[in-house]
């Protein structure tokens, strides 16, 4: 019952939310944020075949990389409105989606591998519970502000979710096939935004204390990575133009931090920082997996990163993914404890069960040495009555 209604309240939370949002998503001009304008002349420079970064006078340039505005532009040619703003903001936002099944996905792997051998009960509503949950988080006003306008926020963060769900499939089924995985996504994610890059330290380290089983995919990992990154920049600079790498690395490298103002950010995150570290004590640390806690610390790593980052400018947004991934530890422990909770009801209920049979016995005339005959199939009646009959010293046969 109790699951019932957390998914009745988050299907309810999440309709709002999007009814909410779809206001935004119809308006036919790109007024609803300050980087639609620069969106959209990304997407005209891509489709005329020019220069996607101009001299460094050029105010129609800008630091973000083009990924996202490719593929909405190429998504939406294929649906046949290609020139309809809100077309292009209604499929961009469409990778909140996206973002909100790769982290549900995490969550799953994470609460699989943790449970070992334990039963998942009610799995499916769990999975349905965590992408609803991780919807809310990836529209939150506060660190997801951009996704629902034309921005590479919602790419950023389903590349993020993809990453954070490639780490949970690593560590509960680990596999050259995956580290492979691995290895490209920094690469593509580059293209996104640059701050994907720090997977590519993140899956390493995850990938080198996995002992030694994983030395070989640790190599083949570092070479595939590197040579995917030299193509992907070799890529980027031959259709962003001869200035892509001065407004991609060295514009975003003059930013100024403002210290405060990271730290403000960071302090406003302090619940999600707060969940994260309760979920990473009760799975990763009591686990004394050393895999387990350098995929959670590296969670909270990208989460200070990306709040230190936040002060380059006025807005938190840079730490959406940090904050999605914090959750998405927190419902994996929320589920875990939920299963255990589930467990020692299960073992109580049962035990109680055979006491009663006994009792029940007991009042027929049962005792030691007597042979009981069931005609039952078998039904879990059958074991309660076998159960039941053992400890009053009988014999059962059904």
């Amino acid at each position: 019952l109790a699951l019932t209604v957390l998914l009745a309240a988050l299907t309810w939370m999440s309709t709002a939310i999007l009814v909410n949002l779809s206001f935004y998503l119809r308006v036919p001009v790109d007024l609803v944020g300050f980087y639609e304008t620069q969106y959209l002349t990304d997407i005209i420079r891509w489709r005329t075949h020019q220069p996607l970064y101009g001299e460094p006078l050029d105010n129609n340039s800008c630091v973000y990389t083009p990924l996202a505005q490719i593929v909405t532009s190429t998504l939406a040619e294929l649906v046949g409105r290609a020139n309809s703003i809100p077309t292009l903001r209604t499929i961009s936002f469409g990778q909140v989606f996206v973002a909100a099944a790769f982290a549900a996905a995490g969550v799953d792997a994470l609460v699989r591998h943790f449970l070992r051998a334990q039963s998942y009960a009610w799995r499916a509503v769990w999975i349905a519970a965590s992408f609803l949950a991780l919807l809310c988080v990836a529209t939150d006003p506060v660190f997801n502000q951009n996704v629902h306008q034309l921005h590479p926020d919602a790419l950023t963060l389903s590349l993020s979710t993809a990453a954070f769900w490639l780490c949970a499939r690593d560590l509960r089924k680990p596999s050259l096939l995956n580290a492979l995985a691995m290895a490209a996504l920094p690469a593509v994610g580059f293209w996104a935004k640059q701050s994907l890059l720090i997977w590519g330290a993140l899956f390493g380290a995850q990938l080198l204390l996995g002992g030694r089983a994983r030395r070989r995919d640790f190599a083949v990992y570092a070479v595939v990575s590197i040579a995917l990154l030299a193509a992907s920049l070799t890529l980027l600079r031959s259709i962003g133009g001869p200035f892509t790498f001065f407004w991609t690395v060295d514009a975003l490298a003059r930013k100024h931090v403002t210290l405060s103002r990271s730290l403000g950010n960071l302090s406003g995150a302090g619940v999600y920082v707060a969940l994260s570290l309760i979920a990473g004590f009760a799975l990763a640390w009591r686990s004394r997996e050393r895999v387990a806690l350098v995929m959670w610390l590296g969670g909270m790593l990208l989460l200070c990163v990306e709040g230190y980052t936040s002060g380059f400018a006025y807005q938190s947004n840079h730490m959406g993914p940090g904050v999605m991934i914090a959750s998405a530890w927190s419902l994996a422990a929320l589920v875990w404890a939920w299963q255990g909770i589930a467990q020692v009801d299960d073992t109580r209920e049962r035990g109680a069960r055979f006491a009663l049979a006994a009792a029940a016995l007991v009042r027929d005339g049962v005792a030691m040495g007597d042979r009981i005959a069931g005609f039952l199939p078998n039904v879990p009646e059958a074991v309660i009555g076998m159960l039941g009959a053992a400890p009053l010293g009988a014999t059962w046969t059904s």
